[in-house]
């Protein structure tokens, strides 16, 4: 018998598998050798192997899946020799992390998706495996989810649903893999509520002795179990969330939380849910996720060297389901004129859809290049496809160039001409064939999601910005009308001169050398027509980093004022003290108050600044170097109030960035509206960005709430809805560090949410224009979602009943009965073990047992023709019956 044992932690993200992994550790389970670094999100340490997140997520990518997904590896394909060529290198890793270690333990989430593989290795290196798996309140896991991803910017991508269906999705794998080993189950607040009975009950259940005992390790556990580790803290009555939440998330629950007490999980139960969801999964997909085996491309394909220069962004010009439209036609025409045509496309490609794009290359003469898009996260992950365009196009040298309008792709570029940062002599156009609001409104739906309103906005703000825009045909007119769209300027092809008419005329007047919108230089600036506003609380050693960074500028100009918000530390007091003569270069000017929070600071900066406009920073942040000279530019060509900017993310508590070492960090841009998506995320920006000073006079400061922020959000929603226009440039010009101590973190979220919510109070409600269309679509797809949920519970309930009835009794008539079930059900699993070549017998066999079944009970009859449907799900529809013979196998006939 081996003498050595693995005690792997399974269970969803955001559960307590860390807190959970750490303390059996100080009870003598030992960790692996090269951890995972703690950060943002779970700064107290993750406590697993770093090259088990990397050899899981090559898994989960061949799989098709990823850590995010909601639809997991299938069982069958973890017994794939793909899958199990990966046993071989599991086995190696673990013995690399654990060496010769007697007890240890080993914690991934991701190894609730793959556990089999797992337990392959550990069985391989004879190591007896016992498995954990750890709870928790679901609704406080989707918060802790939602609150992960907004700190790296991808707050709109993740509503709490989707985290309550990957709490699901982990669990159900969890609970389902480790029943062919020794298990016990946990909660994450019992182990905050009494950790000792816990540490003493898995002892017992695993049959494990803790190396260290538990009145030893309670010094160590007790400081590191803190009542500060939970930050969300919600109630259990799930079942009055509606859908996916008293459909299936609260039964597992349920399940999960008796399982933890020590009563057996209900397998009927469990199964019900598992095969009603994956019935539906894809339905309730997140519709914005890439597929995690191809990471989007960029795509250009260029042919003939004339004179002019064009380039036509968007698939509606190659698709062939678009042969016939007025996209192709453009292409047709420039193509004949002898023009240099470049096709600049974006995304991944269907199977089909590449061999479109290649058989289209060909046969048009076109040499095509593809860019892997291997760079930063950019997030929100709506905008990376027009950030990413934009960044191609300023690198190539165009004449003129059309976006389609649907998809919003040239959003960013539009933004950048309209506050100088690119494409002076360029002339940029909208071919209008119907945006995403048209299509939507032509398919009778209303807007269902963040996103789409996001990407809607997108679409509209390329029309108004761009030169000008295509009208192919009337009802272009009448649709943006509708939509409220308002061009600069209108190309109509009925209009349309020169040459012959149609659509070489349009041609004509996008590539005339004088038809690119000439920007004029902004008016001379002021020396000091520019006060930067840092305001400080007893952080010296990172604002010095954040002087240094303006010393740096590309362009001076500008004057400083440092605000310092109480600091009491000698350290702080000290360097504060010579702060004014160091920095007299930039005219610096230190401004002293008592402790009044962020808000109060910021508007003792503003009170002193006697300049144009104020540029406000953070002390822990650091500026690019061209960050004064971008901003006051963009500020002026634009006419905007308010410039906001991208912003590059690095996590280091107290170092400067450097470009080597975070240059893959992620990068957050900023929609800057519409007001309904900017009254529900934050989409317009940092407080870090350029102000006309007169802004404040009219809406006020900030809001100077102690131990409140959003301070920065409010704000620039009180200005967006006070008639000012705030600009959001496609460009990073900012280090933004993410710290464990941060105000965001360290503030409560239920208080900060409070703000924005009194601030909408006091909006009108034509200011939300779109809340109804909103309101309406998300209540329908809630409506679509519950009628494909409402039979799950019913499921469960009748199995229970039908099984519980035909035990009970003692009839002829229900023996025969099961046991007319129990050869149907052997029928069936036989025919599941066979070959591919087997699935028509297999089928004819299943409908036979589910005749049988239909027989027996009209209850079951709904149950029946969902294991019908979800035949295909092999492993997992061959799990279910399993159960359910087990079930019967101990009844006789009389």
């Amino acid at each position: 018998m081996t003498s050595r044992t693995a005690i792997v932690v399974l269970g969803a993200h955001r559960s307590g598998t860390s807190a959970l992994t750490r303390m059996l550790s100080l009870l003598g389970a030992a960790l692996p050798r090269n951890l995972f670094a703690a950060g943002p999100g779970n700064e107290t340490g993750h406590w697993e192997p770093e090259a088990a997140i990397r050899i899981n997520d090559q898994i989960l990518d061949l799989a098709q899946s990823s850590v995010n997904d909601v639809h997991g590896p299938t069982r069958e394909w973890l017994q794939t020799p793909v899958a199990q060529a990966f046993v071989a290198r599991l086995a190696a890793l673990i013995v690399d992390e654990y060496g010769d270690e007697p007890l240890f333990v080993l914690k991934d989430p991701r190894i609730s998706l793959v556990f089999p593989l797992w337990r392959a290795a550990l069985a391989q290196l004879d190591i007896r495996c016992v498995t954990v798996v750890m709870s928790r309140n679901p609704a406080e896991a989707a918060l802790s989810l939602a609150r992960r991803q907004g700190l790296a910017g991808d707050r709109q991508a993740w509503p709490l649903v989707r985290g309550g269906l990957l709490w699901l999705r982990y669990n159900l794998a969890a609970e389902d893999y480790s029943r062919s080993v020794d298990r016990a189950f946990s909660d994450y607040s019992a182990l905050l509520g009494d950790w000792r009975s816990v540490a003493s009950r898995l002892g017992h259940e695993l049959a494990i002795a803790w190396p260290t005992s538990i009145a030893e390790a309670a010094p160590e556990v007790d400081r590191f179990l803190a009542p500060a580790l939970r930050h969300h803290c919600e109630a259990e009555d799930l079942e009055s969330r509606q859908g996916v939440w008293s459909a299936w998330i609260a039964p597992v629950y349920s399940e999960l939380r008796a399982a933890a007490e020590g009563r057996v999980p209900d397998p009927v139960v469990l199964a019900a849910v598992r095969q009603s969801f994956d019935d539906v999964h894809s339905q309730i997909q997140h519709p914005f996720e890439q597929p995690a085996s191809e990471p989007p491309r960029l795509r250009l394909m260029r042919r003939g060297t004339g004179r002019r220069k064009l380039c036509l962004v968007g698939e509606q010009y190659w698709k062939p389901a678009h042969a016939a439209g007025p996209a192709r036609a453009v292409l047709e025409t420039a193509v004949a004129a002898d023009i240099d045509v470049a096709i600049l496309d974006i995304g991944v490609l269907s199977t089909a859809d590449a061999a479109a794009f290649e058989a289209f290359a060909a046969r048009h003469c076109f040499a095509v290049e593809t860019v892997d898009l291997a760079g930063p996260s950019i997030q929100p992950s709506f905008l990376a496809p027009a950030i990413q365009v934009f960044r191609q196009l300023r690198a190539e040298h165009f004449e003129a160039i059309v976006f389609q309008d649907r998809g919003g792709l040239g959003h960013a570029s539009a933004i950048a001409k309209h506050a100088g940062l690119a494409f002076a002599d360029v002339s940029l156009a909208v071919l209008a064939t119907g945006g995403s609001g048209w299509l939507r409104r032509c398919n009778g739906e209303f807007l269902s999601d963040l996103v789409k309103i996001g990407i809607e906005h997108l679409e509209r703000t390329t029309a108004e910005l761009a030169d000008s825009i295509i009208l192919p045909h009337p009802a272009s007119s009448q649709w943006m009308t509708d939509l409220g769209w308002n061009p600069k300027m209108v190309l109509s092809l009925k209009d349309s001169a020169g040459g012959d008419g149609g659509w070489h005329g349009i041609l004509q007047q996008l590539l005339k050398a004088d038809c690119g919108a000439v920007i004029d230089p902004p008016p001379p600036a002021g020396p000091t027509d520019t006060t930067v506003i840092i305001t400080h609380h007893e952080q010296p050693e990172l604002i010095e980093q954040c002087l240094q960074g303006l010393l740096q500028q590309s362009e001076k100009g500008f004057c400083v004022v440092v605000v310092d918000d109480g600091s009491r530390s000698e350290a702080a007091r000290k360097y504060l003290d010579t702060i004014e003569e160091r920095y007299r270069s930039l005219g610096l000017k230190l401004v002293r108050q008592e402790n009044l929070y962020l808000g109060a600071a910021r508007n003792a900066g503003i009170r002193a600044a006697t300049t144009e406009f104020v540029i406000l920073l953070d002390d822990d942040n650091v500026a690019f170097p061209d960050m004064v000279r971008t901003l006051r530019r963009a500020v002026r060509i634009s006419g905007a109030d308010v410039v906001t900017f991208g912003l590059k993310h690095f996590s280091d508590e107290s170092g400067p960035p450097d470009a080597a070492a975070h240059g893959n960090g992620t990068e957050q841009y900023f929609s800057a509206g519409p007001t309904l998506l900017g009254s529900i995320h934050n989409c317009y920006g940092d407080s870090s960005a350029i102000y006309r000073t007169r802004v404040f006079e009219t809406v006020g400061g900030f809001h100077e709430i102690h131990g409140v922020s959003y301070e920065d959000w409010q704000m620039h929603l009180r200005i967006a809805t006070s008639g000012f226009r705030i600009v959001s440039l496609p460009e990073a010009l900012l280090w933004y560090r993410i710290r464990a101590g941060s105000m965001l973190r360290s503030t409560r979220a239920y208080s900060n949410a409070r703000v924005i919510a009194s601030t909408i109070d006091t909006l009108p409600c034509s200011t939300l224009s779109a809340l109804s269309d909103y309101l309406i679509g998300s209540e329908l797809e809630q409506t679509r979602l519950n009628l494909s949920l409402d039979q799950t519970r019913l499921q469960a309930a009748l199995e229970r009943s039908v099984a519980g009835a035909m035990m009970a009794s003692g009839s002829n008539a229900a023996s025969a009965e099961a046991g007319r079930y129990i050869k149907s059900l052997q029928a069936a699993l036989e025919e599941r073990s066979g070959a591919a070549r087997e699935a028509a017998r297999y089928a004819t066999s299943l409908e036979q047992a589910l005749a049988q079944l239909r027989e027996a009970s009209e209850a079951t009859a709904e149950y029946a023709r969902g294991l019908e449907r979800a035949r295909t799900r092999a492993e997992e529809y061959a799990s279910t019956l399993e159960a359910e013979l087990k079930k019967f196998s101990p009844a006789s006939p009389r």
